[in-house]
């Protein structure tokens, strides 16, 4: 394959993964914790829209609660998104190779 063939191959992997990272910023997935005291937003482009925390969990004085349910609402988010993630990519096909979620 030539040098020009390979650039232009190039240029359209280019604006393939600029399509689909426009794709994957507009699905909006949602994490929660228990009870729903903490609500985190996601992208399927994993960057934090929104945090939620319910007045109630300001309420108990451990912070070792408070972290808990973050981390709980964030590790439900990023499943969610990468599961969205790798349907929008396995439908727009496999740009050449590059699904990081496959």
């Amino acid at each position: 394959m030539s040098f020009l063939n390979k650039a232009k191959q190039f240029k359209n992997l280019h604006k393939e993964m600029k399509k689909t990272q426009a794709v994957l910023s507009a699905e909006i997935v949602k994490g929660t914790s228990s009870g729903d005291l903490v609500v985190i937003e996601l992208n399927a482009a994993m960057e934090v829209k929104s945090i939620k925390i319910d007045p109630k969990v300001f309420e108990k004085p451990e912070s070792a609660y408070m972290e808990k349910l973050i981390k709980e609402a964030l590790s439900t988010a990023l499943r969610k998104a990468q599961k969205v993630a790798s349907a929008k990519l396995s439908q727009l096909g496999n740009l050449g190779g590059l699904n990081p979620f496959a």
